[in-house]
């Protein structure tokens, strides 16, 4: 009889063993992480192409013209089943086909349950009625609306959508048409609710205090979210809307002081896509709380038409 032996794993063998593992899910759960990053923002970067090239073809069969900012056709805003209720993404929803191209897949909020909420009510809208308002107002994507579709308010006190002309951009290779943006922000500063059909440029008056907004002469009303905040750097607006979503785990921490570490994805006017740092967005501007910087350098500066 052949006396045969079991061999068996040892305490220290299976010690040994689970280190090597332990070190080995360290080295790659990193890479894991940054190689899923890498291909959200390959997403968003698509989807804000997308969006650009949309804007090019609504453009091409209205006149020229970029979608309004917002409009209503009806004395009340949208409720679920109606369609009386206008933003960017659902006024070239013909160009764009699937509406999650609306979102950013970085965002962890650009999902159904965030997204599909009635503007009025605020309740989810139930399955089966029209969710494309809802998706607009709350897209990831938003038009730069003080210079690109100003509303403004007009006599007798109506308020009334601008759009230009792109011909009227002189060099829309370097005037943003959108930019990633954010809906709102906890008290934490952490981001929620998706984001936002329009952002506001970082300055809209030059060094000698003329308004460069593409609005009627002699008109100075026009409707805001009240500019960057840099001195409010939990609220939603610090950056006038936009959003650097790529900026992995300190999205939403000390924003202001954090706000290069992470990147913008922008589409121009005609029809390209890029990453900027926050600085970037704000190039030629000197930022400050609500409208108090001016342009000092409009070479630089990429959200206006000259």
């Amino acid at each position: 009889m052949i006396n045969a032996r079991r061999h068996a794993f040892t305490l220290i063998e299976l010690l040994v063993v689970i280190a090597i593992i332990a070190i080995l899910a360290a080295i790659l759960f990193p890479v894991f992480a940054q190689a899923k990053a890498a291909a959200k923002r390959t997403a968003c970067i698509s989807n804000s192409n997308q969006v650009g090239k949309a804007m090019l073809m609504y453009g091409n069969e209205n006149d020229d013209r970029v979608p309004l900012t917002r409009y209503h056709t009806g004395p009340t805003i949208a409720t679920p089943g109606t369609t009386n209720q206008a933003y960017p993404m659902n006024q070239m929803a013909g160009y764009l086909g699937d509406k999650t191209i609306y979102r950013c897949p970085v965002d962890p909020s650009a999902n159904d349950d965030v997204l599909s909420v009635d503007p009025g009510s605020g309740a989810i809208i139930p399955q089966g009625y029209p969710r494309d308002t809802a998706w607009a107002l709350r897209a990831s994507y938003g038009l730069n609306m003080l210079f690109l579709c100003p509303l403004v308010d007009l006599p007798p006190e109506t308020q009334v959508p601008l759009p230009i002309i792109m011909s009227q951009a002189s060099s829309p290779a370097r005037t943003i048409a959108f930019a990633e943006s954010v809906w709102d922000r906890n008290q934490s500063g952490q981001p929620q609710g998706g984001g936002n059909f329009a952002v506001e440029a970082p300055c809209i008056y030059d060094l000698n205090n003329n308004l460069l907004l593409p609005v009627p002469q002699g008109s100075s009303q026009f409707a805001t979210f009240g500019g960057w905040m840099p001195d409010a750097p939990l609220e939603w607006n610090v950056f006038g809307g936009a959003w650097p979503w790529h900026m992995g785990k300190n999205a939403g921490t000390d924003t202001w002081l954090r706000r290069n570490e992470g990147t913008v994805i922008v589409n121009y006017i005609d029809g390209h896509t890029k990453g900027l740092r926050i600085d970037g967005l704000a190039a030629g501007c000197d930022v400050r709380q609500g409208f108090a910087g001016r342009v000092f350098d409009v070479e630089q500066y990429q959200w206006d038409l000259q």
